[in-house]
């Protein structure tokens, strides 16, 4: 907030003492005296920004309070764990998404805990991976993407998949598929001068597009070890070194060709493994926090107390 905006402190202090509904009628009257955009407007409006505010954020904790208490109906004894997720899962949609590693030895529960706490969020914001390489990554998801003509462009739109065709805005994605599409026309009708045209304006556009992977408000949950290679490719993006990190590889047979691809912003991350000590190398650890799942008796009673009732059997008449 700028001074010039800035509210007066005085009057901060009295309308912070002000119910709701005078607030408002506050507001009113100003407006009425044609007073918008004097101090005490600014004030007011201010102090019901203010409360606003604090009424969503206490109504996001009680959000997150009640999905702590239902996940606990399933994962037992891992009430901290839970909110620790929880907030990873939320920090996707800020400007700095945190990155986990839940590390255990195997059958402790690491993907239990992890999955029960992403599926509460929505399922076009989550990616769930039990193994990944970078192809594979790449092939399943994405858009192409050009390089902005927008001199004025920023660092986060320096890359677009809006492009300009005879004064049509498209995707590159759908202008690439009709090209396809005219050039098997052309071929129907044995039109060879026109196939000709169109197959150079096919390479002419994808040598200048990349597949973007879009992890803006993403969560990324690895349920098993990824291949060394992704995670060398994924350094940067995991450090949010910059907000395009560029990668490319050689696939084909025979005739090989290389495929661009660049990652679009910082996914929250989740990352399961069993290497209690180093569960990388020495880059990786850095990028991640660490937590472990609960090891107690008591989880494990629960655990199996748990597995009985779904079987609608008696713990006791099996001891």
């Amino acid at each position: 907030m700028t001074e010039e905006t800035k509210p007066d402190a005085d009057l901060s202090t009295k309308y912070r003492k002000m119910p709701d509904k005078e607030l408002v009628d506050e507001v009113s009257k100003l407006i009425e005296q044609g007073k918008k955009g004097s101090s005490e407007y600014k004030a007011v409006v201010a102090e019901i920004e203010r409360r606003e505010h604090d009424r969503q954020v206490e109504q996001l904790k009680n959000l997150k309070s009640n999905l702590i208490d239902f996940i606990s109906l399933k994962v037992k004894e891992e009430k901290e764990n839970i909110n620790k997720l929880l907030n990873v899962g939320l920090s996707a949609y800020n400007r700095d998404p945190i990155n986990v590693a839940i590390v255990a030895a195997s059958s402790e529960g690491k993907s239990y805990l992890a999955e029960n706490v992403v599926k509460m969020f929505p399922p076009e914001d989550t990616i769930i991976l039990k193994s990944a390489t970078p192809k594979a990554f790449t092939r399943e998801r994405g858009y192409r993407v050009i390089l902005n003509p927008d001199p004025n462009a920023g660092e986060e739109d320096k890359y677009t998949e809006i492009i300009e065709v005879d004064g049509q805005k498209t995707t590159v994605d759908k202008y690439i598929n009709k090209l396809y599409a005219d050039l098997e026309l052309a071929k129907i009708s044995k039109d060879k001068e026109e196939q000709a045209k169109i197959k150079a304006k096919i390479r002419e556009i994808e040598e200048q597009t990349y597949t973007c992977i879009d992890f803006r408000g993403k969560i990324l949950l690895f349920l098993e070890e990824p291949i060394g290679q992704f995670w060398q490719d994924m350094l940067s993006v995991l450090s949010h070194d910059s907000w395009w990190t560029m990668i490319s590889y050689v696939e084909g047979e025979g005739i090989k060709k290389t495929k661009k691809v660049l990652f679009r912003g910082w996914p929250a991350v989740i990352y399961c493994t069993s290497k209690t000590k180093n569960f990388g190398w020495e880059d990786l650890n850095t990028r991640f926090q660490v937590i472990e799942p609960t090891q107690t008796k008591t989880k494990y009673d629960l655990a199996v107390q748990q597995i009985f009732d779904n079987l609608n059997l008696k713990v006791k008449d099996y001891k």
